[in-house]
């Protein structure tokens, strides 16, 4: 009886484990979803003004917006 509970609480606990890291999976695979998608965005314009993506990132009025 007892070795039945111990048992029955292993699978519990294993299945929420697994829940646990498969929510964190997709939680990640959304976060770089959203990284792509955002890189895209930036490639796109970048091409659009015929600069690379480090350009655009270190281009003078880009810093004088952030204020560096």
């Amino acid at each position: 009886m007892l070795y039945q509970k111990f048992k029955l609480n292993s699978v519990n606990a294993t299945y929420c484990n697994i829940k646990v890291a498969l929510t964190i999976c997709i939680t990640i695979m959304g976060d770089l979803l959203k990284l792509r998608r955002a890189l895209d965005v930036l490639r796109r314009q970048s091409l659009s003004q015929n600069m690379t993506l480090y350009e655009l990132f270190n281009s003078p009025e880009k810093k004088s917006k952030s204020g560096l």
